[in-house]
């Protein structure tokens, strides 16, 4: 095998699988996103049942809490009962539609935490926009307490005595350790009440809602076995509050550092908290991965395998290609000698005739010899031509340029065929309007119309037509034969200047070597021109440009 095909056989395996593993990975690679977003909305549909559970949570503490503040009577004691006696509530406190806050009153000097509220009351009720009551009032003259709180508890009755219809909303403060719980009670009058919760206690009653498996249950996903299910399977899911610290995890990896795979926020009021769900064994199952690589193996052991054979197929049609060659250059070279020979004789002939008195029998004599001269001529152009063809090119004959009537040079080559045309009943015409020699080298010509007329005779003798135009386009020298005959398919344009190509091979075809046009062809580019196909709308146009020197070119008479 050649370094060529060698190479070629590498190309034909190496691309098909580099082409085969980039698909593989990229559907794999998908495969895997797509899975993974797959998963990734299951564990946040499943986060987002644990947030509504969170939900309920701070949802049932606003129904008691309104429920007992609803309560008839006196409100600063249903204040001062909520704050004694339930755990979650840290601090009650009241405003009347015109910011003054009436409930509670100025804690003793003694309680720093009350004090701290206290002092924190009016930012977080100017805070709240929820609140829409007048200008807030952000400080409590301290001379004047004790007959403050008398009127509060007057004011307080009075708005009890009155059924009004009630808002919930929460708000967010931050405070001490971190974010604190405010519940406001909307009154339509305009007075508003707020319930401070107990972070401590609130943040509990959370975690104890929290589901009790060790880690979201992900539907779908791969349970490990065995050592691999105590040592390998690492997950769990994180309670994490505004500040990004961790309030509660549950799971199997509780030291996990890897970045969560879903995040869902709490709902309102808790909205800057998240659930997040971490997970340190693959999610997407690669049991695939292992037929993904024996289906890449099988292909690349098919692929070779067909490869090796077209390059099996590509060797053997080659080898046949070159004895055929071979053997018509052996058949040329030895044709060479008898060709010869016939020449010698028939020219012997011609001069013994001569001596033969004038008569029918003499003329008869010269007319046969004429054909065998004519046609041993003919042999011995084809002959030349397959040996152009199959000689090396390094051995190729330079080109003999010389000024040359190139009209004088087609119609010598159209008489040598004039007999044969008369007799099939070709119409010949000619357009001649090359009006100067020019430098061409006549044999290479004179070859390449050989073999186009020659396929006139043989396909296209139906046409009963054939047409020869010359002329000069610039630095080129324009030749065509068009005919009538049935025409050559487009698809079998590049085809037939290949050598031993027939369009038909069949017993019933004319005979041919199929050679013919692969010599031209070859003859026309060894002239620095080019043959081709021209389009036709009837029959078949073969059109020659050969490149033409025009210093060494002359006028019609020199």
């Amino acid at each position: 095998m050649t370094h060529r095909l060698l190479f070629a056989l590498i190309v034909l395996i190496a691309a098909p699988l580099v082409l085969l593993g980039w698909g593989s990975s990229s559907l794999l690679r998908h495969q895997r996103e797509a899975a993974q977003q797959q998963l990734t909305s299951v564990l946040q549909s499943r986060l987002l049942e644990i947030d509504q559970s969170l939900a309920e949570v701070l949802a049932g503490h606003a129904r008691r809490i309104s429920e007992k503040l609803d309560r008839p009577g006196n409100p600063i004691r249903n204040f001062e009962d909520l704050t004694r006696h339930d755990p979650v509530v840290r601090q009650c406190f009241f405003a009347n539609a015109k910011g003054v806050i009436v409930y509670p009153p100025k804690p003793v000097a003694d309680d720093p935490e009350a004090i701290a509220i206290y002092a924190a009351l009016p930012a977080i009720i100017a805070s709240n926009p929820d609140l829409e009551t007048g200008e807030r009032s952000r400080s409590i003259d301290e001379t004047s307490s004790k007959k403050q709180q008398m009127r509060s508890e007057s004011a307080a009755s009075k708005s009890a005595s009155k059924p009004t219809a009630t808002t919930i909303r929460w708000q967010v403060w931050y405070m001490d350790e971190g974010s604190q719980l405010i519940l406001w009670l909307l009154k339509s009058n305009g007075d508003s009440i707020g319930v401070l919760l107990e972070r401590a206690r609130w943040v509990s009653e959370l975690i104890a809602a929290l589901p009790d498996a060790k880690s979201v249950a992900v539907p779908g996903a791969r349970e490990p076995s065995g050592p691999q299910r105590q040592s390998d399977s690492f997950s769990c899911t994180s309670l994490v509050d505004e500040a990004g610290q961790l309030v509660y995890r549950w799971g199997s990896d509780l030291e996990t550092t890897d970045d969560p795979i879903a995040t869902v926020p709490l709902s309102p009021p808790l909205s800057s908290w998240q659930l997040q769900y971490n997970n340190a064994t693959p999610l997407v199952a690669h049991s695939g991965s292992l037929a993904t690589i024996l289906s890449i193996s099988g292909l690349a052991v098919m692929l070779l395998a067909l490869g090796t054979y077209v390059m099996s197929s590509v060797q053997r049609q080659m080898h046949v290609a070159r004895s055929r060659v071979s053997f018509a250059g052996q058949v040329s070279h030895e044709l060479r000698t008898p060709l010869t020979n016939i020449r010698l004789y028939a020219e012997l002939a011609e001069s013994d005739l001569q001596s033969v008195p004038e008569g029918h029998t003499r003329e008869s004599i010269e007319r046969r010899l004429s054909v065998i001269d004519s046609e041993s001529r003919r042999l011995g152009r084809l002959v030349s031509g397959v040996l152009e063809m199959v000689r090396d090119e390094r051995n190729v004959h330079a080109l003999s340029r010389k000024p040359t009537d190139v009209d004088e040079v087609i119609d010598q080559t159209l008489a040598q065929f004039a007999p044969r045309f008369d007799t099939l009943g070709i119409e010949v015409q000619r357009d001649a309007r090359v009006a100067e020699r020019l430098s061409v080298d006549p044999d290479v010509l004179e070859m390449v119309l050989v073999n186009l007329l020659s396929n006139v005779e043989k396909y296209a003798a139906k046409g009963k037509f054939v047409r020869v135009a010359s002329w000069r386009d610039g630095d080129e020298l324009v030749v065509t034969v068009a005919d009538r005959g049935p025409g050559i398919p487009r698809r079998y344009h590049r085809k037939i200047f290949r050598p031993f190509f027939r369009l038909d091979d069949s017993i019933h075809a004319p005979s041919g070597t199929g050679i013919g046009l692969a010599i031209a062809k070859l003859a026309a580019q060894r002239h620095s021109g080019r043959l081709s196909i021209a389009n036709a709308d009837v029959g078949t146009e073969f059109e020659l440009r050969v490149a033409v020197d025009v210093s060494r070119s002359g006028s019609t008479g020199a």
